[in-house]
């Protein structure tokens, strides 16, 4: 085999230092000329490097007999190579049509999402992927047909979190030259010559023409221009992320924004403040979302949610921003649960010495229905509160206790059968009064989460 590819390769990834001696590495591959390339080039670097490379293929159990065919592929390419070999089938079409999502990004979130759980379970370092020059082309004109914001036009790093691409400086044309050269075999998903895929468009339709006007190697320009302004972004992030300290604070999941602070920038300045922002919150966002969040910051509004997804109060000199949250536990005697919120834990006990406080509730074991559910408020939630005897709407008890609406999620309902019988740290119903025989109490603790952003 001809090593001078491979060896070109290895010398562009030891620059970046995105492999060192002794790693230990989950390959994703499909079966693909690309992923069929990164094998090879892994196999290479194990003999030099000693480094330690498994292999994961996912089946996505969406081309029939092909996806088998490339299952198989992968698994024979694996064992010839001396590679262990992991495996998964998921029906990713039910659950895109299960949760009403596109296709193509649910493939893409379970392969990572299994790579990573195989990575932990093997106590593996990283995850590398077969992304290559083309891919990367490919990703800037289609955000940039889109319209995104600036980091979709940035491409594919080289390394993000776990996950390496040691091919991003080779092309997809290079591959083909180099395994056609070597007698090396791959399978190709039948699929990539179908135009109605965005990606595979840009590829079949426009990449002949980006061709005729910026040259064979217009891959390499693009790729160019994106890591110089790659540059540009990381530089003025790291202003950002220093100037933001002095304007931004985070409490138990919440971001505190100092509107005064935030007025003083213009508005170029105020747009990167933003997008660093949503970024902090773990919040997609395009340019248009920057754009929407501030105007509402600028605006007369005190109340701002964005499909659900998360929501901005104002007051005069601060605005709130939290994400939406929707959870539901289900706890029996002697449970406990943790959460990045609290801890809950539902123990019996007899002849209690009962103290009145907001962190521990008892109740008459034969009053209760179990399991009891742990949740967050819904619209319309009412219980009747100790010492009262008609219910209240629970937004009302929240206002009445000083809770901020920003703060609730924080302090959980306790539901048993169709009765909500506490606000945990709130306040406890006036049903099932405790008594002397068996009972039952549920305790509660928040989990102190405050922190500055650096």
């Amino acid at each position: 085999m001809d090593l001078t590819f491979l060896q070109n390769i290895e010398e562009n990834i030891i620059k970046k230092e995105l492999i060192h001696p002794r790693d230990k590495i989950i390959a994703m591959i499909s079966g693909g000329r690309d992923s069929v390339v990164l094998l090879y080039f892994l196999d290479y670097m194990r003999k030099k490097y000693n480094i330690e490379t498994a292999v994961f293929h996912l089946n996505h159990m969406i081309r029939g007999w092909e996806a088998d065919r490339d299952e198989a592929f992968s698994r024979n390419l694996a064992e010839r190579l001396g590679f262990p070999f992991y495996y998964r089938r998921v029906d990713v079409v039910k659950i895109a049509r299960e949760r009403r999502e596109n296709l193509e990004s649910i493939a893409r979130e379970e392969r990572y999402r299994i790579a990573e759980k195989i990575r932990k379970d093997l106590g593996y370092e990283l995850i590398a992927t077969a992304h290559t020059k083309t891919d990367f082309a490919e990703t800037v004109i289609m955000h940039l047909l889109r319209g995104d914001s600036i980091y979709g036009v940035l491409g594919i790093a080289y390394k993000y979190d776990r996950v390496i691409r040691p091919l991003l400086s080779v092309s997809r044309e290079e591959i083909t030259v180099f395994l056609k050269k070597n007698n090396l075999q791959w399978v190709d998903d039948s699929t990539n010559t179908e135009t109605s895929y965005t990606r595979n468009y840009i590829r079949n339709v426009l990449g002949k023409h980006f061709r005729k006007i910026g040259g064979d190697d217009y891959e390499t320009k693009i790729m160019n221009l994106a890591t110089a302004l790659r540059d540009y972004v990381e530089t003025s992030e790291r202003c950002v992320a220093r100037e933001i300290e002095n304007i931004v604070k985070i409490k138990k999941n919440k971001l505190h924004l100092d509107l005064m602070g935030y007025f003083h920038y213009n508005g170029g300045e105020r747009r990167l403040l933003i997008a660093k922002i949503l970024k902090l919150m773990g919040i997609d966002y395009s340019r248009n979302l920057i754009s929407i969040v501030e105007n509402f910051l600028s605006a007369e509004s005190e109340r701002f949610n964005y499909n659900n997804i998360f929501n901005i109060l104002k007051s005069e000199n601060e605005a709130v921003i939290w994400k939406n949250v929707v959870y539901s536990y289900k706890l029996n005697i002697n449970d406990v649960l943790k959460t990045d919120r609290f801890i809950i834990e539902v123990k019996k006990c007899e002849n209690c010495s009962f103290e009145k406080s907001k962190e521990a509730f008892y109740f008459p074991l034969e009053s209760i229905s179990f399991p009891i559910v742990i949740r967050n408020a819904e619209k319309g939630d009412r219980m009747i509160p100790f010492g009262f005897k008609s219910a209240k709407k629970v937004k009302d008890i929240y206002n009445g206790e000083g809770i901020k609406i920003w703060d609730r999620d924080d302090f959980p309902l306790v539901v048993s059968g169709a009765e909500i019988v506490g606000i945990l740290g709130v306040k406890r119903s006036a049903l099932y009064p405790v008594n002397s025989g068996s009972n039952v109490v549920v305790e509660f603790r928040r989990v102190n989460g405050n922190s500055k952003i650096y």
